[in-house]
């Protein structure tokens, strides 16, 4: 099993436990076993759970998932089943798709859908400040560029850089695309 999206929501979860939280190094190696292709569905859907029941107990939870349906129908199995992990805070999900009728958009069975636009560079401010702490304008301007206004894309960015002491613009210009982004330019590319 390795799908993108799948390794994308991982990222999110890790961010937000932060590396010394006790679900951390299973979460580290499901990474990297899903980064590989080397896991199991059913062994990637356990180990997701406990993640996911692990950020729950410790803060509400939203999930941010771009391109749903470019997922294995199994991301979207699991994620109706996130949505109903038992938390006195609750969980919810958003989840970007432009083909409705794709395998994981019908496994999630969607109470409602509606367009939504992409992050503005004030949304991209809040949740990088929020989540990174106070962050130099370079670097803002840096992520916003970036992430195009994608969600997972930002989520992504900032997973990687959640480890460096001082974010610097240098250090953003010199992350990876994300696969969101790789996504979008395929298909403009292709038109």
């Amino acid at each position: 099993l390795r799908d993108g999206a799948l390794i994308g929501l991982v990222e999110q979860l890790l961010t937000i436990l932060g590396p010394d939280h006790v679900q951390a190094e299973a979460g580290r190696e499901l990474l990297v076993s899903l980064r590989a292709g080397s896991l199991q569905e059913a062994t990637a859907a356990r180990r997701l759970a406990e993640l996911l029941e692990a950020v729950a107990a410790e803060a509400s939870l939203v999930l941010l998932v771009d391109d749903l349906d470019r997922a294995d129908a199994v991301l979207g199995s699991v994620l109706r089943s996130a949505i109903h992990v038992e938390s006195r805070r609750g969980a919810a999900l958003i989840a970007s798709a432009s083909e409705a009728t794709a395998a994981a958009v019908r496994e999630l069975q969607p109470g409602s859908t509606f367009e939504l636009p992409r992050l503005s560079s004030g949304d991209v401010a809040a949740l990088s400040n929020e989540a990174l702490g106070a962050l130099d304008s370079t670097v803002i301007s840096a992520l916003c560029d970036h992430v195009a206004g994608l969600p997972g894309t930002l989520m992504s960015a900032l997973f990687e850089l959640s480890t460096l002491s001082a974010v610097t613009a240098a250090d953003v210009v010199a992350l990876p695309p994300g696969a969101a982004t790789l996504a979008l330019t395929q298909a403009r590319m292709v038109r």
